[in-house]
């Protein structure tokens, strides 16, 4: 039986697809995002289901639109009774992490439902937006610790 696949899922706020190398933009500011896209899968056509952040990812990890899980807004909380991408996944088996620079996103908006490991679980370090590069190194880190043995799934 093949290993299920690693899935990584980065999702950047306020990021037109146009600004990327990996779409066409010659100006070459993202080099590390293109060297990502050139070994994985990209997809051309994704469209936003609320153009609000929280919304938006409450919508991309439980398959649902917003009227139907009723995030509306920035601050809204996901209800736990939604099962999200990283409850099923966990349940198979995938070592699940979430790493991002918006706490609220994760720790009070309902979207830690399923990953094993978040940036700040307890709500210890930062509340609000932490630069990028300390995300990606808690990621980095994170990804360091696992032993291979199961897949994982990293936001």
């Amino acid at each position: 039986m093949q290993r299920p696949t690693n899935l990584l899922v980065l999702t950047i706020d306020t990021l037109r697809a146009d600004a990327l190398g990996a779409y066409g933009n010659s100006g070459g500011h993202t080099p590390v995002l293109d060297e990502l896209a050139a070994t994985a899968v990209v997809f051309e056509n994704a469209y936003a289901p609320i153009a609000t952040t929280f919304p938006s990812h409450a919508s991309l990890f439980t398959g649902v639109y917003p009227r139907l899980h009723g995030v509306r807004w920035n601050g809204h909380s996901l209800d736990d009774d939604w099962t999200t991408l990283a409850e099923l996944l966990d349940a198979q088996g995938y070592e699940t992490g979430a790493f991002v620079s918006y706490q609220a996103m994760v720790n009070r908006g309902g979207l830690g439902q399923g990953f094993d490991d978040r940036s700040d679980p307890e709500l210890t370090q930062w509340s609000g937006s932490g630069p990028g590069n300390e995300t990606v190194d808690m990621a980095r880190e994170w990804l360091g610790q696992l032993d291979g043995a199961d897949p994982f799934f990293l936001w």
